[in-house]
């Protein structure tokens, strides 16, 4: 896929710089920013494309090493996004994440892709009594990528996805810093999105933005909501 189209759409590249700089000027000294999830109260609103444009401006603006950790598996995009390859369990995974993490071909930007579909499917924690496990190896490998990484970015599925979650994006708000929920103006019902509010806020405090991906690209602390 193009990253270009990131860049050549002005009004959305300069919308993603602001949002990105009052995020940081908002966390300041009082907290850290940084591991952040971006998330949605519905699939479909955009989340990865912010996801991904985030962890790009950061990465160019940054002189550290940024990581963009794909935590959709249920429908995992960023592989396809940088070409890159899937060839790894579960358990691999859990074990030692770092020996995954593959360059994006964006200076400082290192990308860490979801478990292939078929590794998925097979593993034991998937679907049954075995994914709380699934969880705490999970909190235990992402305690490893932030001892590498202290600029880490994670992509998840939306907090009311109807499917079973693979990866809980409630539990992974747990483990991060900030939260930032993109929702989409017009198609996304009101209360939709303040059940997801509701939800997340029950694991993580700080949710520091939601933007529009209809209108104009806006920053919005959820004590202002």
């Amino acid at each position: 896929m193009e990253f270009s189209k990131f860049f050549q759409d002005q009004t959305f590249y300069q919308s993603i710089q602001r949002i990105v700089m009052k995020l940081e000027l908002s966390a300041g000294k009082e907290r850290e920013l940084f591991p952040l999830l971006v998330t949605s109260a519905v699939s479909g609103e955009g989340k990865t494309m912010v996801a991904l444009a985030f962890s790009m401006i950061i990465a160019i603006k940054s002189n550290q090493r940024c990581l963009l950790v794909d935590g959709n598996w249920n429908k995992p995009q960023m592989h396809k996004w940088f070409n890159l390859k899937q060839e790894f369990t579960i358990t691999e995974y859990l074990e030692n994440p770092l020996r995954l993490v593959q360059p994006s071909g964006i200076d400082n930007l290192d990308i860490l892709v979801a478990p292939p579909e078929a590794a998925i499917r097979q593993s034991d924690f998937i679907y049954s009594q075995d994914a709380f496990k699934l969880n705490e190896n999970f909190k235990c490998a992402v305690e490893t990528l932030l001892k590498e990484y202290k600029i880490t970015l994670f992509d998840s599925s939306a907090v009311t996805t109807q499917s079973k979650q693979i990866l809980d994006p409630l539990f992974l708000s747990s483990l991060m810093e900030s939260v930032i929920m993109v929702i989409m103006a017009v198609k996304t019902q009101k209360h939709i999105v303040k059940r997801a509010l509701f939800s997340l806020e029950s694991f993580n405090k700080n949710i520091q933005a939601v933007c529009n991906n209809r209108s104009n690209w806006f920053y919005r602390p959820s004590k202002n909501k």
